[in-house]
């Protein structure tokens, strides 16, 4: 099961503004974004959450019989 400890945030500043890092800490893989214009925090590091999954698991590797 994934799970939000699997994830690693940081939150930073650079010259270009406010930065969101999110790291998937099973894989090492990583996101790093500038927020945009009305962004928040949070709204960034759900939707990197989301692109460090996408990929990660196909669909049809998974069978549900109900």
């Amino acid at each position: 099961m994934i799970s939000d400890k699997h994830f690693h945030y940081e939150v930073g500043h650079d010259d270009q503004g406010v930065t969101v890092k999110v790291a998937h800490i099973p894989t090492h893989r990583e996101k790093l974004v500038h927020l945009g214009p009305g962004e928040t925090v949070a709204d960034a590091q759900k939707n990197l959450k989301y692109e460090l999954l996408t990929g990660f698991m196909d669909e049809k590797d998974f069978r549900s019989d109900i």
